[in-house]
């Protein structure tokens, strides 16, 4: 599993020292899970099954959903990315599928529309 948080970066100004972490925004790619077709589908049923995997998204529109959505399933595989959960979908900028998120998307859409709607960002936290 890749490192999730980057070593802390240390800046001293005026007598402080403060302390910067970076985390890394990791989504899986699912033509980089292995070079086989099989063996693909094998890692990706591991992930799913101990829980590394519960959303999938499509990379080039920028949307997340459920694994099981049926417009998920038409995209190429050269397209597919998955994440472990929403928060990890909405950092790196994926907005929920209309078709299997519906309410998730709502709020979403009203957060486009008004800014200053906080009602997605409790959705993720």
């Amino acid at each position: 599993m890749p490192a999730r948080q980057a070593p802390c970066v240390y800046q001293q100004d005026s007598g402080f020292i403060y302390a910067y972490s970076f985390f890394f925004l990791y989504m899986y790619h699912h033509l980089k899970l292995a070079n086989t077709i099989e063996s693909r589908r094998k890692k990706l049923a591991s992930l799913i099954h101990s829980g590394m995997i519960n959303l999938g998204g499509y990379k080039k529109a920028k949307i997340y959903g459920l694994l099981s959505c049926t417009a998920g399933k038409r995209m190429k595989i050269e397209n597919r990315v998955f994440f472990k959960d929403e928060k990890e979908a909405i950092e790196n900028g994926y907005r929920p599928c209309n078709t299997c998120l519906p309410q998730q998307y709502k709020l979403w859409k009203a957060q486009q529309e008004n800014p200053k709607n906080n009602d997605l960002n409790r959705l993720i936290r």
